[in-house]
């Protein structure tokens, strides 16, 4: 009876977690946060956006919040001497330091684990899922593996681009229509 039980809560355990989505673009990501008190929930940023721009900036030895360095010196038309001091940081940064995608997606990983953790108000750490383009190889795969594990979380799963966006369409989409079948039954064609 013993072993029943500890299966059951081992096969409980993560219905009864925080599950932590993460839609990795081009160049936004998208957070969603599902615990079983609080309905299916968008994470916001620190700005109040759904798009969390996949930027990563620092400001001597701090990371600062994603998206700042972009929105304060893109298409910056002024001559402040703010300005000049991201800029000449930005520059300083690219010429001593080299970041690599390894290195930047467990950055971005935790940023969303951070803002998770502040809408739900516990550390999320048991589930994650992350969706990734159809075209990534297994190395690939397994680099998005190695960055949820090194960020402290747990994956669930990996979800393809065109599945994530399936799901959301059944989700989105309140009534089905009702196909008729006549009495001899349905059939389907692809004309």
């Amino acid at each position: 009876m013993l072993p029943l039980t500890l299966l059951s809560l081992a096969l409980a355990s993560p219905t009864l977690a925080s599950i932590l989505a993460v839609d990795d673009g081009a160049d936004t990501m998208k957070v969603t946060l599902m615990k079983p008190e609080v309905p299916f929930d968008v994470v916001l940023d620190r700005v109040s956006k759904r798009n969390i721009a996949g930027v990563a900036g620092w400001k001597g030895e701090d990371r600062v919040p994603h998206g700042f360095p972009k929105t304060f010196l893109e298409g910056s038309k002024h001559f402040s001497v703010h300005i000049r001091l991201w800029q000449d940081i930005v520059l300083h940064i690219r010429r001593l330091d080299r970041y690599t995608v390894e290195d930047l997606v467990p950055m971005q990983l935790d940023y969303a684990k951070d803002l998770a953790g502040k809408v739900s108000g516990e550390i999320v750490r048991d589930v994650v899922l992350v969706s990734i383009p159809a075209f990534f190889n297994q190395f690939q795969r397994q680099a998005v593996i190695d960055a949820t594990e090194m960020v402290g979380l747990k994956l669930l799963t990996l979800v393809k681009d065109g599945t994530a966006i399936t799901v959301n369409h059944a989700m989105m989409m309140r009534t089905f229509p009702i196909r008729e079948c006549p009495p001899k039954g349905c059939t389907s064609s692809t004309t």
